[in-house]
């Protein structure tokens, strides 16, 4: 099982194995190391310079129910269910509709003009 670990100093070097060989890359505080992918010297010397740390395995994920394909209100379209696009001179809130079955926060299509909602939304 490959070893994860969390770069803990500002700023470290590493020659990582890539599918386009071996580079030289620069990882910032935060970022996550393959350990298969750096050799093991580089890893030692890395861990006994305080400079990274091991990641504990992220928790397996829980099943959870299937999403419901019905609509959250009668006012919503149900996520995945697109509408088909309106006509240009159709009424801004059939643009809502539409932007918001193609993953728009109903709040934030809203806010938009119908201009914008026809240039991000409508097909050409």
């Amino acid at each position: 099982m490959a070893t994860t670990y969390r770069v803990i100093a500002p700023y470290v070097t590493l020659m990582q194995n890539t599918a386009l060989g071996p580079m030289l890359t620069g990882m910032y505080e935060g970022a996550l190391v393959d350990g298969d992918a750096v050799p093991e010297w580089q890893l030692k010397h890395h861990l006994d310079g305080g400079m990274i740390e091991p990641v504990e395995a992220p928790p397996k994920p829980v099943a959870t129910a299937a999403p419901t394909t019905e609509p959250a209100s009668d006012s919503e379209p149900a996520k995945g269910d697109e509408l088909k696009q309106p006509a240009l001179a159709a009424p801004k809130a059939d643009w809502v509709d539409f932007a918001v079955s193609r993953g728009a926060a109903r709040d934030a299509a809203e806010a938009m003009t119908q201009k914008m909602l026809i240039d991000r939304y409508g097909q050409r």
